[in-house]
Protein backbone atom coordinates (compact mmCIF):
# COMPACT_ATOMS: atom_id res chain seq x y z
CA UNK A 1 0.00 0.00 0.00
CA UNK A 2 1.05 3.59 -0.56
CA UNK A 3 0.25 5.77 2.46
CA UNK A 4 0.43 9.58 2.80
CA UNK A 5 1.91 11.42 5.79
CA UNK A 6 -1.70 11.95 6.95
CA UNK A 7 -1.94 8.12 7.11
CA UNK A 8 -4.38 7.94 4.16
CA UNK A 9 -4.23 5.12 1.60
CA UNK A 10 -3.41 6.50 -1.86
CA UNK A 11 -2.80 3.21 -3.73
CA UNK A 12 -3.07 -0.52 -3.06
CA UNK A 13 -1.72 -3.61 -4.77
CA UNK A 14 -3.78 -6.50 -6.01
CA UNK A 15 -2.53 -8.52 -3.02
CA UNK A 16 -3.74 -5.83 -0.61
CA UNK A 17 -7.11 -5.76 -2.38
CA UNK A 18 -7.48 -9.50 -1.78
CA UNK A 19 -6.87 -8.91 1.94
CA UNK A 20 -8.69 -5.62 2.61
CA UNK A 21 -11.16 -5.09 -0.25
CA UNK A 22 -11.47 -3.18 -3.51
CA UNK A 23 -9.07 -0.31 -4.17
CA UNK A 24 -11.91 2.16 -4.80
CA UNK A 25 -13.21 1.56 -1.29
CA UNK A 26 -9.75 1.77 0.30
CA UNK A 27 -8.49 4.97 -1.37
CA UNK A 28 -8.23 7.88 1.08
CA UNK A 29 -9.24 5.65 3.99
CA UNK A 30 -7.17 5.65 7.18
CA UNK A 31 -4.33 3.14 7.60
CA UNK A 32 -5.53 2.74 11.19
CA UNK A 33 -8.79 1.24 9.90
CA UNK A 34 -6.80 -1.61 8.28
CA UNK A 35 -3.91 -2.42 10.62
CA UNK A 36 -2.78 -1.67 14.17
CA UNK A 37 0.13 -2.44 16.44
CA UNK A 38 -0.46 -5.63 18.48
CA UNK A 39 1.06 -3.87 21.51
CA UNK A 40 -1.39 -0.97 21.21
CA UNK A 41 1.44 1.52 20.77
CA UNK A 42 1.64 4.26 18.20
CA UNK A 43 4.98 3.19 16.72
CA UNK A 44 3.33 2.18 13.43
CA UNK A 45 1.75 5.65 13.15
CA UNK A 46 5.03 7.47 13.86
CA UNK A 47 7.03 5.19 11.54
CA UNK A 48 4.65 5.48 8.57
CA UNK A 49 4.30 9.26 8.96
CA UNK A 50 8.09 9.69 9.17
CA UNK A 51 8.66 7.51 6.09
CA UNK A 52 6.09 9.54 4.17
CA UNK A 53 7.83 12.81 5.06
CA UNK A 54 11.52 12.02 4.48
CA UNK A 55 13.94 9.36 3.27
CA UNK A 56 14.66 6.79 5.94
CA UNK A 57 15.85 3.23 6.25
CA UNK A 58 13.20 0.53 5.92
CA UNK A 59 11.71 -0.70 9.19
CA UNK A 60 9.73 -3.87 9.87
CA UNK A 61 7.09 -3.86 12.62
CA UNK A 62 4.54 -6.44 13.76
CA UNK A 63 0.93 -5.49 13.00
CA UNK A 64 -2.51 -7.01 13.40
CA UNK A 65 -5.35 -6.70 10.91
CA UNK A 66 -8.28 -4.49 11.92
CA UNK A 67 -10.39 -4.58 8.75
CA UNK A 68 -13.31 -7.00 8.88
CA UNK A 69 -11.73 -9.31 6.29
CA UNK A 70 -8.38 -9.45 8.13
CA UNK A 71 -9.39 -8.94 11.77
CA UNK A 72 -6.80 -10.42 14.11
CA UNK A 73 -4.43 -11.60 11.36
CA UNK A 74 -0.82 -11.26 12.53
CA UNK A 75 1.50 -9.76 9.92
CA UNK A 76 4.75 -7.89 9.52
CA UNK A 77 4.67 -4.44 7.94
CA UNK A 78 7.79 -3.32 6.05
CA UNK A 79 7.71 0.48 5.94
CA UNK A 80 9.89 2.53 3.62
CA UNK A 81 9.90 5.82 1.73
CA UNK A 82 8.63 6.14 -1.85
CA UNK A 83 7.54 8.86 -4.26
CA UNK A 84 7.15 11.38 -5.80
CA UNK A 85 4.89 12.55 -4.42
CA UNK A 86 6.51 11.60 -1.11
CA UNK A 87 4.68 8.78 0.69
CA UNK A 88 5.31 5.59 2.65
CA UNK A 89 5.33 2.16 1.05
CA UNK A 90 3.80 -0.38 3.44
CA UNK A 91 4.17 -4.01 2.41
CA UNK A 92 2.62 -6.77 4.49
CA UNK A 93 3.88 -10.30 5.08
CA UNK A 94 2.12 -12.99 7.03
CA UNK A 95 2.54 -16.64 7.97
CA UNK A 96 5.74 -18.02 9.48
CA UNK A 97 7.60 -14.74 8.99
CA UNK A 98 5.28 -12.95 11.43
CA UNK A 99 5.05 -15.69 14.05
CA UNK A 100 8.39 -14.97 15.74
CA UNK A 101 7.96 -11.22 16.14
CA UNK A 102 5.90 -10.04 19.08
CA UNK A 103 7.04 -6.49 19.65
CA UNK A 104 9.77 -3.98 18.98
CA UNK A 105 11.49 -2.49 15.99
CA UNK A 106 13.10 -4.78 13.43
CA UNK A 107 15.31 -3.68 10.53
CA UNK A 108 14.44 -4.87 7.06
CA UNK A 109 16.78 -7.34 5.38
CA UNK A 110 19.44 -5.86 3.13
CA UNK A 111 18.47 -5.24 -0.51
CA UNK A 112 19.13 -8.32 -2.63
CA UNK A 113 19.08 -10.68 0.37
CA UNK A 114 16.81 -13.72 -0.05
CA UNK A 115 13.38 -13.60 1.64
CA UNK A 116 13.04 -15.20 5.05
CA UNK A 117 11.53 -18.67 5.23
CA UNK A 118 7.77 -18.42 4.75
CA UNK A 119 7.90 -14.79 3.61
CA UNK A 120 5.32 -13.86 0.98
CA UNK A 121 5.96 -10.33 -0.28
CA UNK A 122 2.70 -8.48 -0.92
CA UNK A 123 2.26 -6.47 -4.07
CA UNK A 124 3.25 -9.04 -6.66
CA UNK A 125 1.16 -9.81 -9.70
CA UNK A 126 -0.73 -7.68 -12.19
CA UNK A 127 -3.00 -4.89 -11.07
CA UNK A 128 -6.70 -5.24 -11.64
CA UNK A 129 -8.35 -2.58 -13.76
CA UNK A 130 -10.77 -0.42 -11.75
CA UNK A 131 -14.36 -1.27 -12.55
CA UNK A 132 -15.74 2.25 -12.05
CA UNK A 133 -12.95 4.31 -13.59
CA UNK A 134 -10.05 6.01 -11.84
CA UNK A 135 -10.49 7.88 -8.59
CA UNK A 136 -8.51 11.06 -7.91
CA UNK A 137 -5.78 9.59 -5.71
CA UNK A 138 -4.13 13.01 -5.38
CA UNK A 139 -7.13 14.02 -3.25
CA UNK A 140 -5.58 11.89 -0.48
CA UNK A 141 -2.61 14.29 -0.42
CA UNK A 142 -4.73 17.43 0.06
Amino acid sequence: MIVTSALRISAVSEAAESLFGAERQLLCSSLGDLIASPTGGEEIVRTVAAAALRNRESVVLPVRGRAKSARGAEMLARISTCGPPRAALVTLTWGQAASGVTEGRWRARKPGAPPASGENPAGTGKRAAPSEGPKDTMACYR
